[in-house]
């Protein structure tokens, strides 16, 4: 969900030892506190309030409350000087000026604590795609642009218009919260969510939370959260037009525009169409033996509407509204089994969406926010084969309400609780009736941020109970904790800062509707299904320095341990299959990140690596040939590098040249439960070249780009081929006015 404005600050002044002298922006004021001395039990302290957070869980409210009481006492206890209002001062945190009687945000969200955050304080990584970066890349919706990212893999059902889905850290898709604004979407029935049914029209940015979050957002985030922003409706009015031109028949045009001629009322509007004929070139191993063919009934059709309008009544009062409608019509080959014979089989999807939320500030430490979505879903799938035939349907209905409080006792302790309802109403031919599934959530955060010169301590316990009726309740607690080294200003690391982050938590997914009520072919839903548990940790080390531009690297263990995994089985008859709690998983593995921008905002050169490790604990019979063996679909190592350059042009009609390139690895993935046979892995090379000009207030885009540019064969699941080789050229005007 948006936010608007934030009030906080904190700056920090180095002192002569052994008094430190640390100045706060609070009640209008900047104050400055001179702590004569400091207790070593300190630390002592907080390692047993830690304790107490992951163990007793149902104190944590009463924690978090003494935590305040004890650094507002200490506050009281030292000597205070004022100094005037408004006092411009370096934030020895971000790097940047601010005024410390005011902060103010632009809609942001970071996923971590649901209220923003700087990266650079986050306990969790977290890795943002900016607007500019999205369209700097090769990508028409959110499957295509999250390849290659850092412990995240996108598993591909072919080209064109197929199924794309996410997961994180070696857990399954159905492991990942998927959310538009703060708030959840997706397929309710199936737990998965398709992004092929999310373009990037509206896209401002998608943060992508490595890590388990359900003490932050409830069921489902027990790998990662992927939250995806729109577009904020700021000041000024525009039109842009965008067409594209491509190989196997892709075509697409989009048109938007938004009018905000005032501060307090804007809107934006905005649609696009795509469609391609499919029919793909592809090569694909048969026993040892490269087979050649082309991808049949693989065309789609594609229509998007989008709208969004904020009011801003006064300075302390926002409230934004959105409505989103996304309709796909597309050819579902399946697995390929004979080159020759290929499925017919269609799929029709349908998601409707409306959001909304409103945000006041009461005081200056006081701000509320209430937020709703309603999201409409449906699926028609039609086999008509002799062999496999089916014309199977179903309607998702969800709604989910949240309202929250966020107060700050200080400039650097805040406290954020709320309240989460929702409601999910599924019905189809696979279900014996209609069903419903309530849920309400209570949450409890906080913030406490400490430091000495340039050193900043920060800590964030969470607390969230979950009830979903008769299906289960679920308690979430998880400690995040940062502490940051800025960067000297001399001495012999005064470029160097170094950050270590760690989290430890609970989470958990309760069963899907499938997984619960299934009546449909070839399989039976079972009631007794328990909610998935897991316990998640993770703890890195970022070192970022400046030496021929800036540089970043970060580098992070993780571990899930997961009981009462949910695998479908075969009853007693081989046709039939039915869910049920198998036992435990455990994911290990480690992310190395780096980044390095050698001329400021000209080039830039980013890189990830991850090592996967995500097993099977727990034996079915005594000599159970997969336990102990590596997940399947689960790769053991991914990859990618990639250059982004751009020069830009002073004078004349061209503006900027720019170019982008990437290398993306997957490494080898097991198909068979007993990993005897797999997958091998693939390397993707992309790119884009292109050129802008501007004339007036008119500014145009044009771009080529290729995908898979060396034509590797490859398949992300088996026997769902991918495409050879592909390009594509784009134009976009954008018109300001």
């Amino acid at each position: 969900m948006g936010v608007g404005r934030q009030r906080w600050s904190t700056r920090h002044e180095p002192g002569d030892l052994p008094e430190y002298s640390i100045q706060l922006g609070l009640r209008g004021k900047v104050w400055r506190i001179n702590c004569r001395f400091i207790d070593p039990s300190f630390l002592r302290n907080a390692g047993v309030f830690c304790f107490h957070i992951m163990n007793r869980a149902f104190s944590i409210g009463i924690i978090t409350l003494a935590l305040a009481v004890l650094i507002q006492s200490g506050v009281l206890l030292s000597q205070v000087h004022s100094s005037p209002d408004g006092v411009e001062a370096p934030d020895s945190l971000l790097g940047t000026p601010f005024t410390v009687k005011s902060y103010m945000f632009d809609e942001v969200v970071v996923t971590g604590t649901r209220t923003p955050v700087s990266k650079t304080l986050s306990a969790s990584r977290i890795f943002t795609l900016s607007d500019k970066a999205i369209r700097a890349e090769n990508a028409d919706n959110l499957g295509e642009i999250l390849v290659g990212r850092p412990g995240l893999v996108v598993r591909q059902y072919g080209g064109g218009g197929d199924l794309q889905i996410v997961s994180f850290r070696g857990m399954g898709a159905e492991h990942t919260a998927v959310l538009l604004d703060g708030l959840p979407i997706g397929n309710v029935q199936t737990g998965l969510t398709d992004l092929r049914l999310i373009p990037l029209d509206h896209v401002q940015s998608v943060e992508l939370l490595r890590g388990g979050s359900s003490a932050t957002y409830g069921s489902d985030a027990v790998g990662g959260v992927v939250n995806i922003l729109t577009h904020t409706v700021a000041a000024g009015s525009f039109a842009r037009v965008e067409a594209s031109a491509g190989s196997f028949g892709a075509r697409r045009f989009s048109l938007s525009a938004q009018a905000a001629s005032t501060r307090e009322f804007g809107v934006m509007a905005g649609s696009s169409t795509e469609y391609g004929r499919g029919n793909y070139a592809f090569a694909i191993d048969e026993g040892g033996k490269e087979l050649q063919g082309v991808r049949t009934n693989s065309d789609y059709h594609a229509r998007h509407l989008f709208f969004k309008a904020r009011w801003e009544p006064s300075e302390r009062t926002r409230s934004t509204a959105l409505l989103t409608s996304y309709r796909i019509d597309r050819g579902t080959p399946g697995p390929v089994l004979i080159v020759a014979n290929q499925g017919i089989a269609r799929q029709t999807d349908h998601q409707l969406m409306a959001a909304a939320s409103y945000q006041t500030s009461f005081t200056e430490d006081l701000l509320w926010t209430f937020a709703g979505n309603f999201q409409n879903s449906y699926e028609r799938y039609v086999n008509s084969s002799i062999a496999f035939p089916a014309d199977n349907f179903y309607r998702n209905i969800l709604m989910t309400l949240v309202s929250d409080v966020r107060y700050g006792f200080t400039p650097s302790v805040f406290f954020h609780s709320g309240v989460e309802w929702g409601n999910t109403w599924a019905s189809g031919n696979a279900l014996a009736a209609r069903k419903t599934r309530p849920h309400v959530g209570l949450f409890v955060s906080s913030e406490l941020h400490a430091g000495v010169s340039n050193l900043t301590a920060s800590f964030y316990p969470l607390f969230r109970y979950d009830s979903f009726g008769s299906i289960g309740n679920a308690v979430s607690p998880k400690l995040g904790m940062n502490i940051r080294l800025g960067r000297q200003s001399a001495g012999p690391v005064r470029n160097l800062g170094l950050t270590l982050h760690s989290t430890v938590g609970k989470d958990f997914r309760v069963p899907t509707l499938n997984q619960l009520y299934y009546a449909g072919a070839g399989g039976r839903g079972n009631l007794n299904l328990q909610p998935e548990r897991s316990t998640s940790f993770d703890a890195g080390l970022s070192v970022d320095w400046a030496l021929f531009g800036g540089h970043e690297i970060d580098f992070t263990y993780y571990s899930i341990s997961t009981e009462n995994r949910i695998l479908w089985l075969p009853t007693s008859s081989p046709f039939i299959w039915s869910p049920v709690n198998f036992g435990r998983t455990l994911s290990t593995g480690f992310e190395v990140e780096f980044r390095w921008s050698p001329l400021a905002d000209y080039v830039s050169i980013e890189g990830n690596y991850a090592f996967l490790d995500a097993k099977k604990k727990s034996r079915t019979s005594p000599d159970d040939p997969t336990f102990n063996k590596q997940l399947i679909y689960v790769p053991l190592e991914t990859g990618s590098i990639g250059v982004k350059a751009r020069v830009p042009v002073r004078d004349g009609l061209v503006s900027e040249v720019f170019l982008w390139i990437s290398d993306s690895f997957t490494g080898e993935r097991f198909v068979v439960e007993d990993n005897s046979v797999s997958l091998p892995g693939y390397h993707l090379v992309a790119g884009n070249c292109g050129v802008e000009f501007r004339l007036l207030e008119t500014s145009v885009r044009v771009k080529y780009e290729v995908a898979n540019l060396f034509d590797e064969p490859y398949e992300v699941i088996p026997r769902f081929p991918m495409p050879l080789r592909s390009d594509g050229v784009s134009v976009s005007i954008h018109k300001s006015f």
